[in-house]
Parts: C-alpha cells; sequence; structure tokens
C-alpha cells in the first residue's frame, strides 16, 4: 500500500472491500478534481504571494521583462520611459497606466533606481572611477549622478565607497 501511494496512486484498496467505502472514496476523489479544476480555471490561481504581497503572474512576468530591458540597456543614455514603452511593445501612457496598476513606481524612477542599484555595485566591486561609475551606468551628467545617489544611499559616491572598502578589511 505505501509504495503504490508513493508511486502516485491516489487510493489504495484491499480486498475484501466494502462497497459503499468505495462509492464514498471515489466521489471525494471526484470532488477534489472538480474543485481543482474549478481554482485552475478562476482568476485566483493566476495570483502569486511572495514577501507578504500578492501578485497577479502577469504583472509579474511583465516587471521581469521591463527590468530586463533596463538591465541590457543600462548604461544606454537614451534609455527613457518612452524607449522603454516601445521596446516592450506598448505606449507610453500604457506603460505608465500598467506600473500604477500594478503598484510600483513610475517608469523614470525604476530605470533611475537600477542605474543607482547598477553603480552601487560597480563602486563595491571595480577599480573603475567615479566617472567612468557614472558613464557605466548610464547617467548623463555627474550632477545628476551625484544628486541622486546621495539621496538613495546618503553619502557621496567616493563615501560609500571608502565606507565598503573599510569593511571588507
Amino acid at each position: 500500500q505505501i509504495s503504490a501511494l508513493s508511486a502516485g496512486a491516489e487510493m489504495y484498496i484491499t480486498k475484501p472491500f466494502n462497497g459503499e467505502y468505495l462509492r464514498i472514496s471515489v466521489m471525494q476523489m471526484m470532488e477534489r478534481k472538480e474543485i481543482l479544476k474549478d481554482y485552475f480555471n478562476s482568476a485566483i490561481s493566476s495570483l502569486e504571494k511572495s514577501a507578504g504581497k500578492v501578485t497577479h503572474k502577469d504583472h509579474k512576468k511583465f516587471m521581469a521583462d521591463m527590468l530586463k530591458i533596463i538591465n541590457n540597456n543600462i548604461s544606454d543614455k537614451e534609455l527613457t520611459p518612452r524607449s522603454l514603452a516601445k521596446q516592450l511593445g506598448m505606449g507610453t501612457r500604457s506603460l505608465y497606466r500598467k506600473l500604477e496598476e500594478i503598484g510600483e513606481k513610475s517608469p523614470t524612477t525604476i530605470i533611475r533606481d537600477s542605474r543607482l542599484h547598477v553603480a552601487k555595485n560597480m563602486l563595491i566591486t571595480s577599480k573603475k572611477t567615479i566617472d567612468e561609475v557614472v558613464f557605466h551606468s548610464g547617467f548623463a551628467n555627474k550632477v545628476t549622478f551625484f544628486k541622486a545617489f546621495k539621496e538613495k544611499y546618503g553619502c557621496t559616491p567616493r563615501e560609500f565607497r571608502v565606507r565598503h572598502t573599510e569593511e571588507k578589511l
């Protein structure tokens, strides 16, 4: 019985068996299959819960596609919500609406945060100069980069690098 159930059998009935037991077992199995069928045909099956937040699977895929485009074009200074929307095959207004529906930040903020994340990682893991980090993370100029970096991390890029270099030691 154990090996049959372990192999995937839903039920194991030994002889002699009670007819009523068999009837009720089969009815329960059919009811369970109907409940599962209804669940997978319902909208709730397309939702996922992660980190205490319920997310629609289509929204998760959309965000993954969007972030992939951003990461592939991170050093491109011309990466804007308009170009991002075009690569996603939608209009700029539709992109803003979609992100608002999902409950995410604006595309501009997502792009900036992605650029800052890349810059932060470069400051920690590479020996590139601050100017090279600004260029490779796709910021148009140093002033914008320094302002955004200080706003997000509370210090200048140089201070950030020094602090994390000291932590490694």
